[in-house]
């Protein structure tokens, strides 16, 4: 008999759906320590989620961008040669040192560094 009341009981306790007050209290008992100790509350690190979901938005329209984006064929060295690649040494190639100083003079200029 006494094993049907233990059912019964564990029947009737498992029907009735009431909120857990265990992380309630927990959170009490852990602020009060904390306001006794004199350590300041805890913040939040995460951003607003505002803020969260635009910074998620920018990233997938840059990703979105870069996947969209034709290439610039006549950059490639194959393909701007007719399929060669061509020699630094030929008349008229920039060598890489003239060309890091010529991206140097136009970065330069639209910076209003030298004028």
């Amino acid at each position: 008999m006494n094993d049907d009341f233990e059912k019964t009981l564990l029947a009737l306790t498992r029907a009735v759906r009431r909120p857990d007050p265990t992380p309630g209290w927990k959170a009490e008992i852990l602020a009060r320590a904390r306001r006794e100790a004199g350590v300041p509350p805890m913040k939040a690190l995460l951003p607003p989620r505002a803020l969260a979901i635009a910074w998620a938005a920018a990233w997938a329209a840059i990703a979105l961008l870069h996947i969209l984006t034709p290439r610039d064929e006549s950059m490639r060295p194959d393909v701007a040669g007719g399929g060669q690649v061509p020699s630094l040494n030929a008349p008229g190639a920039l060598t890489a040192s003239t060309a890091t100083l010529i991206a140097f003079g136009r970065q330069s200029n639209f910076n209003g560094e030298l004028q």
